[in-house]
């Protein structure tokens, strides 16, 4: 059989050979070969006669282009290739000597290292790493593969049970604190599901309050489509909100002075609306407030309202103030008109009458 081989010019010149050409086709009897002979042109061969590739295959390159040169040259491959195999396996064994003696020592000397136990949801212990953890493990160095893969197999099976027994040691002591760890995690659930109920709880009294404000909206745009929305009506409307939120009632006897004479129940406000819806033509229909016209008289102050303060500056002390619906008009023959009607509180379980007056 026909086979192509490389032929090393520049070698066959330095022994004085001839080799006219880089590559020479040699008829092969593979008969004359021996077994290793064959074996070793079989894995250099490409395409079925081509022994000039080498990537990947052993390189055969002829001195002398014949039978004798082929001869030769795959004797000193042989060769080349066995030094190649030999040098491979004494640092195969170095490197196996090496990762042997690293994996002894870290079996040796093992390090602390700590964990936090946590309780999954199904009932198992997780562990994550963390140096403030409370559980200790004493554990053989953690080695890179590339030290591992080029251990003895006894070498690696003795990492792994040394690995695997630290793991077992590690994970009774988490077992050892299953209880704690159920209790803080009962602690964590009950915390999550008090927040919960709280959160619906606030949700709850917000919408109970946006109910209430929307009735006091309502309220007050009723007032004020009536006109009464002097001063103080929101203020008045909310301190009563939040008083009921309290647990107190509403803060309906607090009139002290002119400012608060707006300040009215909805029991005295239905009856400001009754007045002005009968009051003749014309009217003014406004809240005052009426005296008894009993007191004493004490000496004025900057306070007091100048037309109140007689010659001697002093002024009478009136007692017993109430409000009252004031109705105004000038009748027909041009005679001004007054009504005064006392409020009705259904909480003093008193009915007052009227007073009336002309000028």
């Amino acid at each position: 059989m026909k086979l192509l081989f490389s032929v090393d010019q520049g070698e066959a010149l330095r022994r004085g050979i001839d080799a006219p050409a880089s590559t020479v086709t040699l008829d092969v009897d593979p008969g004359t070969l021996a077994q290793e002979e064959r074996d070793l042109l079989s894995s250099a061969m490409r395409g079925g006669h081509d022994c000039t590739h080498y990537t990947g295959r052993p390189r055969i390159t002829l001195v002398e282009p014949s039978l004798e040169g082929l001869h030769a040259a795959l004797a000193e491959t042989a060769e080349r290739l066995a030094g190649e195999k030999a040098k491979a396996e004494a640092t195969r064994a170095a490197d196996r000597a090496e990762a042997d003696e690293r994996i002894a020592e870290a079996i040796r000397t093992p390090s602390i290292r700590r964990y936090h136990a946590r309780l999954s949801g199904d009932g198992t212990i997780s562990m994550e790493r963390d140096y403030s953890g409370k559980i200790e493990s004493m554990e053989p160095e953690a080695l890179s593969d590339y030290i591992i893969t080029r251990a003895s197999p006894s070498a690696q099976a003795a990492y792994a049970d040394a690995k695997k027994t630290a793991v077992a040691a590690c994970t009774a002591r988490a077992e050892a604190l299953r209880p704690e760890l159920e209790r803080l995690d009962k602690e964590a659930s009950d915390k999550i599901a008090a927040r919960q109920a709280a959160n619906r709880a606030e949700e709850e009294a917000y919408a109970n309050l946006r109910a209430r404000l929307d009735k006091l909206y309502s309220a007050f745009a009723e007032r004020r489509d009536a006109g009464y929305d002097e001063k103080g009506e929101e203020k008045k409307l909310l301190r009563n909100l939040l008083r009921g939120d309290a647990g107190y009632g509403p803060d309906w006897r607090s009139f002290e002075g002119w400012e608060q004479v707006d300040e009215l129940t909805d029991e005295q406000f239905a009856q400001l609306k009754e007045a002005r819806s009968h009051a003749p033509d014309g009217a003014e229909v406004e809240i005052g407030i009426v005296f008894d016209g009993t007191g004493e008289w004490r000496r004025a102050t900057c306070d007091d309202d100048p037309d109140e303060i007689d010659e001697d500056n002093e002024v009478l002390d009136r007692r017993n103030k109430e409000l009252a619906i004031v109705i105004e008009w000038t009748d027909a023959s041009g005679i001004e008109m007054t009504i005064i009607k006392r409020l009705e509180d259904p909480n003093d379980g008193l009915s007052h009458g009227d007073v009336a007056g002309g000028s």
